[in-house]
């Protein structure tokens, strides 16, 4: 059968500025169909994983199921298996298969490599620490007249790369991003809205109980000075104004933060618009 031998395509070179351009844009056209081919393989690939990593996780338990179980007998019959004292072996003959106990070659294990370091140096145990020589290239760069003429060592300047960037790609990168810009402003404003709406009702509830928390303290005090309440009724309904005033002022507060934030999202907002019924201003 004969060798098949692959060549290089020839590079097909333009007559013109206007071929030159035409080359370019084919260039990205051809650029971004490699890319979206690229894309499809990997998409390709990660759905065959999906469809046989199932399968291959089941068989992957199984056999590591029946290597624990064979280790399992064949360490308790090692010596039927192999022999005894000096006569102890390291492979068996299962019919089927063999066995053996093979002995790891001795290694060190190292946990905090900076520590250990500093210990073994500060004990005079130098040899245990192993340096290692290499040329420094950045100080060549840096004086390559010191260097220059010594066998093995080329230092290369000068050299200039090609590149062509066809505007399609660029704009296309410049849209996809122009798109992602958009989406996460339409988020933040929808975000920043939801907050607001959620903000103004909590006003609303927080002036119905602090209303409703001013009349009970009215009532308490009353009763206190008519002499058919106690003094405790009074603390209570003191205590209970003093809470609701609190979550009036915060909620104001969390009220202003989301208008300036919903006023930021969409870059400019008429506060008039954005008032509880009630406290809009006067136009």
């Amino acid at each position: 059968m004969a060798t098949r031998i692959k060549t290089k395509t020839l590079a097909a070179v333009p007559q013109s500025k206007n071929d030159c351009a035409q080359s370019i844009r084919l260039l990205g056209d051809l650029q971004r169909e490699f890319e979206r081919e690229r894309a499809a393989m990997n998409d390709a690939i990660g759905a065959i994983t999906q469809q046989h990593q199932p399968k291959l996780s089941d068989l992957q338990q199984r056999i590591e199921a029946l290597q624990g179980g064979v280790q399992a007998w064949c360490e308790a019959h090692r010596t039927e298996l192999c022999g005894e004292g000096d006569k102890l072996g390291k492979t068996a003959n299962l019919v089927t298969g063999e066995v053996s106990w093979r002995l790891r070659p001795p290694s060190v294990s190292i946990r905090g490599v900076d520590t250990v370091l500093e210990t073994l140096l500060r004990m005079g145990l130098g040899r245990f620490v192993r340096v290692k020589n290499e040329p420094n290239k950045e100080a060549m760069l840096n004086e390559p007249e010191a260097v220059r003429g010594i066998a093995g060592i080329n230092i290369v300047t000068g050299v200039e790369d090609f590149v062509i960037v066809p505007f399609e790609a660029q704009a296309e990168a410049v849209s996809a991003q122009r798109e992602d810009l958009r989406l996460q402003v339409a988020l933040d404003v929808w975000t920043a809205y939801q907050n607001l709406t959620t903000a103004t009702q909590t006003v609303r509830t927080t002036a119905d109980l602090l209303a409703s928390a001013e009349q009970s303290e009215r009532v308490a005090l009353g009763r206190y000075k008519a002499g058919v309440g106690n003094i405790l009724d009074v603390l209570n309904a003191q205590s209970a104004l003093a809470s609701a005033r609190l979550q009036r002022i915060q909620s104001l507060l969390d009220w202003h933060v989301s208008r300036a934030t919903l006023a930021r999202a969409v870059g400019a907002l008429d506060n008039r618009l954005l008032l509880p019924p009630g406290e809009r201003p006067a136009p």
